[in-house]
């Protein structure tokens, strides 16, 4: 709301700046000025045309719309030591807000070097498991690898034993496994 300095008690105001103060269209003051008559003739004048309205008029005609102190004249005298309580507020205000900001960005920076000192060793447990894992299955494969040679071997010596028998005995293999059913 747009209020202006009160000018002198005989100086004028225009309707447009009747408006502007009293914070209202040009048109709700026409209208006010036009139901109130009687009341208001006495402050209007009307020089080239224009109607204005002396300070007396404006403050009347404030009072009939129901704004009081039009000019801001109580707001100035009050907001003075509000400007300086609020600064002084704002002030200390500013000081907590302030000093609990940097506690908390302290609180954050630690807490963030334990998540990455966290974050570091997960890592490196997970590249311990990973080369657990890798030792594991290599492993497992050499084991699978020794049971297959030991298996293969082994395939081989049955396949080698009837030769060996027909080497010794120089019979056929069928010969020699009947030979003991006759005996």
């Amino acid at each position: 709301m747009r209020r202006l300095v009160s000018k002198t008690e005989t100086e004028l105001y225009t309707i447009l700046e009747v408006a502007n103060t009293l914070d209202v269209t040009t048109q709700a003051v026409y209208k006010r000025l036009q139901q109130d008559a009687k009341t208001m003739d006495l402050h209007l004048t009307t020089k080239g045309g224009k109607k204005s309205l002396t300070t007396e008029g404006v403050e009347a005609l404030a009072k009939l719309m129901g704004i009081e102190d039009p000019f801001g004249k109580k707001e100035e005298e009050k907001e003075e030591p509000r400007t300086d309580e609020r600064a002084l507020v704002a002030t200390e205000a500013g000081k907590e807000l302030l000093s609990y900001l940097r506690e908390e960005n302290t609180r954050l920076r630690e807490q963030l070097e334990e998540l990455k000192l966290d974050l570091r060793h997960t890592q490196e447990l997970r590249e311990q498991d990973r080369r657990a894992s890798e030792t594991e299955r290599m492993e497992a494969a050499e084991a699978r690898k020794r049971a297959d040679i030991i298996t293969m071997q082994a395939l081989k010596k049955e396949e080698e034993k009837p030769r060996l028998l027909e080497r010794i005995f120089r019979r056929p293999k069928k010969e020699n496994s009947a030979a003991p059913e006759e005996a």
